[in-house]
């Protein structure tokens, strides 16, 4: 798995091999094809963690595609199927909804988000597959192309040194980061993917009658792609396919007519291209899922966490969903689904057994901090000690006092647990609180098995359902 940064790091650099992909194609078709997916799914929640079902439509993958030309297939003979998105779509069974424009900028997208055009779309969706960008330079390319014609060393002199496309590349790297931090409010539950910018005219060089090379149009253009390509890296909130790895010769049309000496301002991917973008991004995404999770009834959970770098250190050895969670695994995974800013946490130890060198160190002090964990005793924090039912409740509650994230439209379950009594005091209202939300419950006999240990795959559905809740993950950012 490629190294990501701490916290909330999904960036990819991805040159797929095709049989590497297609296995992954493949693997997951015949997974999602199955017909009796959700309802083991739903099985399998109310008898192994009993939470209220979610609704049937929480189980549907839905993927929105957003851009430019380039998103909508322009060009292909058969656009709603020949491109990326749709073959996503299909390798996922899922539901595809589309809004492409041609031409369209990344300051056209943001201002269309801004405006709620996308509101419905975005906050239904799973996946958000974004190809933006390359309109910044490429409109100002169109206009050199025709001033220049065929004079190659006009041309490249009016490259050499671009204010214009330097400046509108640079401009998109603030927007990426308003776009992104947009997106992740607008669309909560979704995997965010941004296509990079590949160079449609790699390759292409004009020489004159006695084969002196008077442009390299590749060449020329690849600084402004380069700067493009820096502003999605600029922010680590969301999974970038490299799409400059992806692309053979005969999956771009030709960008330069020698017999006419034009070049060719409409350089769209073909079916081919199309088909090898669809691999990268779903092997880019497959590469985030521990294989161990394939069918796990807590698989869906698991998953759309993954995206928040909330299993960071947990998955050295495949996401293991049976496993207990420790005490210091679950601060963990609670202060980096509120984003905290670790830097300030790092140089503080707070626990006798808790170190600075310690991955759960920086969350468990600002867990401290915070009164939202006190301690086992002897000022002890017990980091590696499964963490039980009860105590989750109580971190879980002291969560949401400090946030204030209570909300009246929640909705509300009653009831007593049999084993009631079994809850020690200190965590009685806690239970009672979280409960009521509905975020922990009682199993099938109406138990809460305050001193049960929780499994990875169980807090996964926790946090999740926290999330959904009260947008966690939007608190701080």
């Amino acid at each position: 798995m490629p190294t990501r940064k701490p916290n909330n790091t999904l960036i990819h650099r991805t040159k797929c091999p095709q049989n590497y992909v297609m296995q992954k194609l493949i693997r997951q078709n015949i997974r999602i094809r199955a017909a009796v997916r959700l309802t083991a799914l739903l099985t399998c929640l109310a008898l192994m963690f009993a939470l209220p079902p979610l609704p049937v439509g929480a189980y549907s993958y839905r993927v929105l595609s957003l851009g430019d030309s380039i998103a909508g297939g322009y060009g292909l003979s058969s656009p709603g199927t020949q491109r990326y998105s749709a073959l996503v779509a299909e390798a996922w069974k899922a539901e595809l909804t589309s809004k492409t424009v041609n031409g369209m900028t990344a300051g056209d997208l943001l201002l269309a988000i801004r405006s709620g055009a996308y509101n419905n779309q975005l906050q239904n969706a799973d996946f958000v597959l974004i190809n933006i960008g390359l309109n910044e330079i490429y409109l100002i390319l169109r206009d050199l192309f025709a001033a220049h014609g065929s004079d190659a060393a006009g041309l490249a002199a009016a490259l050499a040194d671009n204010r214009e496309m330097t400046r509108a590349a640079g401009e998109l790297a603030g927007r990426m980061r308003t776009l992104s931090t947009l997106l992740y409010i607008k669309a909560p539950g979704a995997v965010i993917c941004f296509n990079s910018i590949f160079n449609p005219y790699k390759g292409v060089v004009v020489k004159d009658a006695d084969g002196n090379i008077l442009l390299d149009l590749g060449a020329a253009v690849q600084p402004y792609i380069d700067m493009l390509n820096g502003a999605f890296l600029s922010d680590s909130k969301y999974i970038t396919v490299d799409m400059a790895g992806v692309f053979a010769p005969d999956m771009l049309p030709a960008a330069y007519d020698p017999a006419t000496g034009r070049f060719n301002t409409d350089v769209h991917p073909t079916a081919a291209g199309h088909r090898a973008m669809a691999d990268a991004i779903v092997a880019a995404i497959m590469l985030e899922m521990p294989s161990d999770i394939d069918g796990h009834w807590g698989e869906m959970y698991v998953k759309r966490l993954l995206k928040y770098g909330l299993f960071e250190n947990m998955l050295t050895y495949g996401f293991r969903p049976d496993t207990a969670m420790t005490r210091g695994e679950f601060v963990t995974c609670l202060g980096r689904l509120v984003g905290i800013t670790t830097a300030k946490y790092s140089l503080y130890e707070v626990f006798l057994d808790v170190k600075k060198s310690d991955y759960c160190n920086p969350y468990v002090t600002w867990a401290f901090w915070n009164e939202i964990v006190l301690g086992t005793g002897g000022g002890r924090f017990s980091p590696n000690d499964p963490i039980n039912r009860e105590e989750m409740a109580v971190i879980l509650e002291r969560i949401i006092k400090l946030f204030a994230l209570e909300n009246n439209k929640l909705e509300t379950y009653g009831g007593s647990f049999k084993d009631a009594a079994e809850i020690s005091d200190w965590a009685q209202s806690s239970v009672k609180h979280i409960s009521r939300l509905g975020i922990m419950v009682g199993d099938e006999g109406s138990n809460f098995n305050p001193l049960a240990g929780i499994t990875r795959a169980e807090v996964a559905t926790i946090l999740y359902r926290m999330n959904q809740f009260f947008s966690l993950h939007n608190i701080i950012r």
